[in-house]
């Protein structure tokens, strides 16, 4: 996630003692506590703000003495949720060593302990909702303060890109028994974040853990808000890497639903979509609509009306969400032309 320089922390002044005498210096001003900077986790709802302000509060969390200044944050979030937020694995490293880590591992926070002024932010965001278009992106959970919506620090680590404390937490998590996916305020759960922000390698150890669980197809099926799929998720990527390997977890799920069920006698089961390529979001756009809007809907439809540039963008290099649409389009070109390395889409050969 890009950061903008001009972002400011939110953190509250502290007093100065000042005098007009002269000869007589003014006492420095006290640095603001932990509990001080944090006040303000109730009331941001952008992101962006909320990472900077962690940043902040990470090093105020790191104690002189090598350990934790203090467990007690606002909307329960924790020296966990503050090193996922603010990429810190020092901060994270300390908080795992406590002794009092794995009460707090999976804690999710919480809008218990917000003050007048997050409700007033909350009562903003539904006035705003109920004028807004139907159409639009803009429902209440989008602008309720995103430390009120019961996300662990997996939720933040994954929401903020930061791969390697992901990994590091979901291992912990493993040891403990406590990966679980589970799912906010927003309907975002593991899945949906990590399709969004992460790399293929959270996304494919996320996969490797749920596997085997009962309910691996309906967690890959997921909507989360504004009706999105883990594939409209993914094509926030800048590659679509994690999007076809989420096609083929779908694919290869449906299919092993459906060989295990021996009573399924009206084939109800081979009814079922293989993927969520067709599903569309509370604007009425598919995945792939979404896919080709990224690189450009003009574009994608010159190489159809036109094969022969294929040929000539493929030569003098593409994006990557370009390369994907060349998958669909390989067979308007000569078979001596170009052989796509990655071979047929998955999604083609089904059950």
């Amino acid at each position: 996630m890009n950061i903008t320089s001009q972002i400011q922390p939110h953190v509250p002044a502290s007093p100065i003692q000042e005098t007009q005498h002269k000869g007589v210096e003014a006492i420095p001003a006290k640095e603001p506590s932990c509990s001080e900077t944090a006040k303000v986790f109730p009331k941001l709802t952008d992101t962006e703000m909320l990472i900077e302000t962690a940043k902040v509060v990470a090093e105020q969390l790191k104690g002189s003495d090598g350990g934790l200044n203090d467990w007690e944050l606002p909307c329960n979030l924790t020296p966990l949720h503050i090193a996922c937020l603010a990429g810190d694995m020092e901060l994270l490293k300390l908080a795992t060593a406590d002794d009092i880590f794995q009460e707090y591992i999976d804690q999710q926070t919480s809008a218990a302990d917000a003050d007048a002024d997050a409700d007033a932010t909350a009562n903003a965001a539904t006035a705003n909702a109920a004028t807004a278009s139907p159409e639009g992106n803009n429902e209440v959970g989008a602008l309720q303060p995103i430390a009120t919506n019961h996300d662990t620090a997996l939720h933040f680590a994954l929401l903020t890109g930061w791969d390697k404390g992901a990994l590091a937490l979901m291992e912990e998590l493993d040891v403990q028994d406590k990966l679980k996916n589970t799912i906010n305020d927003r309907g975002e759960s593991l899945f949906s974040l990590a399709a969004r922000h992460s790399s293929l390698e959270v996304v494919r150890r996320l996969c490797d853990h749920f596997q085997a669980n009962e309910n691996y197809r309906e967690y890959l099926f997921h909507k989360s808000e504004h009706q999105r799929t883990l594939l409209h998720c993914a094509v926030d990527q800048d590659g679509p890497e994690v999007f076809d390997y989420l096609q083929e977890q779908q694919i290869s799920a449906t299919r092993e639903m459906i060989k295990d069920s021996a009573n399924d006698q009206d084939n109800q089961l081979r009814m079922l979509p293989r993927t969520t390529l067709d599903d569309k979001d509370r604007n009425g756009n598919t995945p792939e609509k979404l896919a080709e809007m990224k690189v450009g809907l003009l574009c994608v439809q010159q190489f159809r009306d036109n094969p022969k540039l294929l040929e000539q963008v493929r030569l003098s290099g593409s994006s990557p969400w370009l390369d994907y649409f060349f998958q669909d389009m390989t067979d308007l070109m000569e078979p001596r032309s170009w052989a796509p390395p990655w071979g047929e889409r998955p999604w083609c050969n089904l059950v």
